[in-house]
């Protein structure tokens, strides 16, 4: 479902990362094995995806300022 390497969900889960970037909490099959549940990692990939739009947004809405920095040597 996501290109996502292990290392990076588990980075993902750490308490460090804000609760709303934070990956779902994985459901124990065995004593050796874990998933996640379909349902919650196509939630947190569509949150994912509605903040970048988000923000996006708030990008272009922005009014942006051009700042010129002299030239070198001048």
């Amino acid at each position: 479902m996501t290109s996502l390497s292990r290392i990076t969900l588990w980075r993902l889960r750490d308490e460090k990362i804000s609760a709303q970037m934070r990956f779902p909490q994985p459901v124990r099959l065995s004593a050796k094995r874990i998933a996640w549940l379909r349902s919650d990692v196509e939630e947190w990939m569509d949150k994912r995806a509605k903040d970048r739009y988000a923000a996006e947004v708030n990008l272009q809405a922005s009014p942006v300022r051009v700042v010129r920095l002299p030239k070198r040597g001048v």
